[in-house]
């Protein structure tokens, strides 16, 4: 299925509706500098499964539940670790001592999660914010093996229609969150656009979707179909 919206998202764009959304609220764009300040308290928020602003293997190891780890050697140990806390965070820990680790974290009923990657040593990799099974949200942060902030990128900088203007639109067209099959943005390669997946109640027991893409900086409707995903499946 993830074959069918990669193809839906990468479309030609024709046929332009010309809707315009009102009141759009425009992306924040951050400075250098703050981004960079940003960078520690992502590092100070991130507290599950660390000591000493390392992720805490021992820990891993010792943890009863959902877990599973294999000792391939004396130095090497693939773990899978899947768990829910008491406040309805959903929390997965994956990797080795060789290759390092990944931490998601997923609020309860939130659709964006965050990701955590670690070096072996469980000091921070990477950082960013993920629409599930989508784009990259917001900045995303990547760390050297001593922590220290190496780079970054804001993600959002194109999109001017943002994600809440995304929500606003929702709801102006009566898009019901069940409804929603996937969004989906551009990854840089030109065309900034959001793209919309859904399936209305008249298209249900049909193979076919609806789909909207939206450009980035007005949130202007500039294309509007219905999408059979039949001819794309195996």
């Amino acid at each position: 299925m993830k074959k069918i919206f990669l193809i839906l998202f990468t479309l030609f764009i024709t046929n332009c509706a010309g809707q315009i959304i009102q009141n759009k609220i425009m992306t924040t764009q951050f400075t250098d500098k703050e981004i960079i300040e940003q960078s520690y308290q992502i590092k100070k928020a991130d507290t599950i499964f660390m000591e000493n602003d390392k992720l805490d293997i021992s820990k891993l190891d010792k943890e009863d539940g959902d877990a599973t780890v294999v000792k391939v050697s004396e130095n090497y140990k693939q773990f899978n670790h899947e768990v829910i806390l008491n406040d309805g965070v959903y929390v997965y820990i994956r990797g080795n001592s060789l290759k390092g680790y990944q931490k998601t974290i997923r609020r309860k009923d939130a659709v964006f999660e965050d990701i955590y990657q670690y070096y072996p040593s469980g000091v921070i990799k990477m950082y960013g914010n993920f629409y599930i099974n989508g784009f990259n949200n917001s900045i995303q942060y990547w760390f050297d093996e001593q922590g220290a902030i190496e780079k970054f990128e804001n993600h959002d900088i194109p999109y001017e229609f943002g994600w809440k203007d995304v929500q606003g639109f929702l709801q102006e067209q009566k898009i019901k969150k069940e409804e929603i099959v996937e969004i989906h943005r551009s990854n840089g390669s030109g065309e900034y656009i959001w793209a919309i997946v859904f399936k209305p109640q008249e298209l249900i027991n049909t193979s076919n979707v609806k789909v909207f893409h939206l450009d980035a900086k007005t949130g202007e409707i500039i294309k509007e179909i219905i999408y059979s995903t039949a001819r794309h499946l195996d």
